[in-house]
């Protein structure tokens, strides 16, 4: 990041140099369980694992920018199950489906300019959604949804770095 007198200048003062690195990897598995000729229910779960890394190199403002060697290390895992339902036929059928998400911090907050990992736990929540599709002819089609969606733990990223708020 630099502070310059024009803004698309890459030119002017050093002030923030720092770089990330994420590694991630991910595994699910998934089946359809017909039961009878009209309910077709899906289960599935998803594990998911993430390591971060976070390098700063110069921070600072204008007046005291200084280079600086901090590096942190954090990571963070998440199981993730989910069902979803359809009972009826191709052209009238209802369906619901209830998962739970995951979504590791940001690098930025889980860790700190210095190099400490703050120790943050995921966001997660709940989804939830019901609904119906009709389609009594070719060519025309009728769908209606609801979803609902209950967060616990989410991580908002303050305009410094450093600064995380928690929402439970």
């Amino acid at each position: 990041q630099r502070q310059g007198d024009d803004p698309t200048s890459d030119a002017g003062a050093l002030l923030l140099a720092e770089d990330h690195r994420t590694y991630a990897v991910a595994a699910y598995a998934h089946d359809r369980v017909g039961v009878g000729d009209l309910l077709l229910v899906s289960p599935g779960l998803r594990v998911e694992y993430a390591t971060f890394r976070r390098h700063v190199a110069r921070q600072g403002s204008v007046a005291d920018a200084a280079d600086v060697d901090q590096t942190g290390d954090s990571s963070s895992s998440g199981v993730i199950p989910g069902v979803g339902t359809t009972f009826g036929t191709r052209k009238a059928h209802l369906f619901a489906g209830a998962h739970v998400g995951y979504a590791p911090p940001r690098v930025t907050s889980a860790i700190d300019p210095k190099g400490r990992d703050q120790d943050l736990k995921p966001e997660r929540n709940s989804q939830y959604e019901i609904g119906t599709r009709l389609a009594p002819f070719k060519g025309l089609r009728f769908e209606t949804t609801g979803y609902l969606s209950l967060f616990t733990n989410q991580l908002i990223a303050g305009t410094d770095a450093g600064q995380t708020l928690i929402v439970n």
